[in-house]
């Protein structure tokens, strides 16, 4: 199993992940993912967050600025 995050992130002290789904992402390999992240959160990361690479692909900033506001929530 991979344990690299697409994108490991540090606001305002704390961490979290964004994750980039493009079409690799199969419903076939969500029990993979769901353990990857259990992992992450055992590990004090307390944000996982899945967004679709085409979305990313075109609106990056509103993107980013969703998971920082997710971020500010959770923490």
């Amino acid at each position: 199993m991979n344990l690299e995050p697409d994108f490991l992130i540090c606001y305002q002290g704390n961490w979290g992940i964004l994750e980039v789904d493009g079409p690799f992402h199969t419903p076939q390999r969500r029990v993979e993912e769901q353990e990857r992240e259990r992992y992450f959160r055992h590990h004090c990361i307390r944000v996982v967050e899945r967004f679709d690479a085409q979305r990313c692909e075109q609106e990056p900033t509103q993107v980013v600025e969703e998971f920082l506001q997710i971020m500010n929530k959770m923490y």
